[in-house]
């Protein structure tokens, strides 16, 4: 089954190759001396250290152990490598391509997952998401996304909703 919608990060990368980055985004480096984001002025991730910020957010959560996780909203995906490590299968979907390419093009180069970008496709048109969503995967907001593009999640949840219907 080819997914119309879904794609690797490799995939990712070699469609956004030409895209340009907005200069409301800027990449700064943690203490860490791994990236954060900062997007139009709301910080995506710790400038202190993304990871553990990540592992946090993952273990508040309480996810029940190997069931799916639909992420909304990858940042730069310091959250989805979390999940991955833990055994968890993982699609994301992410409003925001400019974040997104620098997503693909850094922790999650060699991620094990799909991604949606954009608006989700509605039910019947994404035989790989309507596939991947029969299962009920558990979801996890990316907080800085969810305040960044509020609309963009509430139309998300809503749209599963009526799928799970």
């Amino acid at each position: 089954m080819q997914s119309t919608y879904l794609k690797s990060p490799a995939a990712w990368r070699s469609a956004l190759a030409d895209h340009v980055i907005s200069a409301d985004i800027q990449q700064e480096q943690s203490r860490t001396g791994n990236p954060t984001l900062r997007v139009g002025g709301v910080q995506f991730h710790s400038r202190y250290n993304p990871e553990q910020e990540a592992q946090r957010l993952v273990d508040s959560a309480e996810l029940e152990s190997g069931k799916p996780v639909l992420v909304i909203g990858s940042g730069l995906g310091y959250h989805i490598l979390t999940l991955l490590e833990r055994g968890h299968e993982v699609v994301v979907l992410e409003p925001d391509v400019d974040v997104l390419q620098l997503a693909v093009n850094g922790p999650l180069a060699e991620a094990s997952c799909l991604i949606g970008a954009g608006e989700v496709p509605p039910l019947g048109a994404d035989p790989e998401l309507d596939t991947f969503l029969a299962t009920t995967p558990q979801i996890l907001l990316h907080p800085p996304t969810a305040q960044r593009h509020g609309d963009y999640v509430q139309a998300t949840q809503a749209s599963f909703a009526v799928r799970a219907l």
